[in-house]
């Protein structure tokens, strides 16, 4: 049971992570075409004679750029899910975790 939700849980967060990752480039093309949008009323405005106080909000374009902080959020979380294991020899893994020299742990699982 616990296999099928772990391996449940890494599907849905691939999922996810594809379907946040293309709607990041999304937002970046979004704001790439917002920002040429403001650089070309920014130098209309002035050139047909108006200024910005003329058009309330036009003149503040505040666009944050969090894509660089969610991919590494992204990432991250794929690493934490890249170290879920399914065990199914909790002998071994006790053994691997004394940190014995290879040819040592080989003896002890052959005599076992």
């Amino acid at each position: 049971q616990l296999k099928r939700l772990a391996c449940w849980s890494l599907k849905e967060f691939n999922i996810t992570s594809r379907i946040l990752s293309e709607l990041l480039t999304d937002v970046d093309s979004i704001r790439r075409a917002v920002l040429q949008n403001r650089a070309a009323i920014d130098f209309l405005l002035p050139a047909q004679g108006h200024g910005c106080e003329e058009f309330d909000g036009m003149c503040c374009t505040n666009l944050s750029v969090h894509s660089q902080s969610i991919h590494k959020q992204l990432s991250d979380l794929r690493q934490q899910f890249n170290k879920i294991l399914y065990n199914t020899e909790p002998f071994s893994e006790w053994l691997n975790s004394l940190n014995l020299r290879p040819w040592l742990t080989a003896l002890i699982k052959w005599i076992m």
